[in-house]
């Protein structure tokens, strides 16, 4: 059984750097539609991070997410 004690550790366990979210996961955050999130990934200057493909799945690093979501504001 797992208290709130041991899930408070597991979550600090975690490694932002390991954490990913899915395409959808990607296309809910922004509101947009995969066609948008297509156009992002294969336009230069929008610079949006790669992402990892794993059986024809793409998955985004949450930390190269959040630091181009920083870039964005910094730069507005």
């Amino acid at each position: 059984m797992t208290t709130e004690i041991d899930t408070i550790i597991n979550a600090l366990k975690r490694k932002p750097e390991n954490e990913y979210i899915t395409a959808n996961d990607v296309c809910a955050r922004y509101s947009i539609t995969s066609m948008t999130l297509w156009r992002w990934l294969n336009k230069p200057d929008v610079n949006f991070p790669k992402p990892i493909v794993i059986s024809k799945r793409r998955y985004f690093r949450l930390v190269d997410i959040l630091a181009w979501e920083n870039s964005k504001q910094t730069a507005a």
